[in-house]
């Protein structure tokens, strides 16, 4: 088990949905020996980090919210977060990226 760095995503975005928890989707670059199972979430001060986890396709790595493959959109995957009222930051090895609320809103 690895965590996803910056040059390893291809798209991350997150949204509100209409219960008010958060959808936040990954699209991790095409690879065939590894998969999104999920992320780890670690409790900051000021933020919620996220750990997107890497995972070979058949190895079992354990994950604090699980991920599920978007059907319409092959490649990418959604994981819901309920209950967080801090900013939320991804995690990578050049530094934490806040990614909501976005900056400027």
């Amino acid at each position: 088990m690895s965590i996803y760095q910056k040059d390893q995503i291809n798209e991350v975005s997150i949204v509100k949905t209409v219960d008010g928890s958060l959808r936040l989707t990954v699209i991790p670059m095409l690879e065939t020996l590894y998969t999104c199972p999920g992320i780890m979430l670690k409790e900051g001060n000021d933020a919620v980090i996220v750990e997107i986890v890497r995972c070979r396709i058949n190895a079992n790595c354990p994950v604090d919210v699980k991920a599920s493959i978007d059907p319409a959109n092959p490649g990418s995957y959604n994981i819901i977060l309920s209950s967080i009222n801090k900013p939320i930051k991804i995690n990578y090895d050049s530094g934490a990226i806040q990614i909501w609320p976005e900056s400027g809103s």
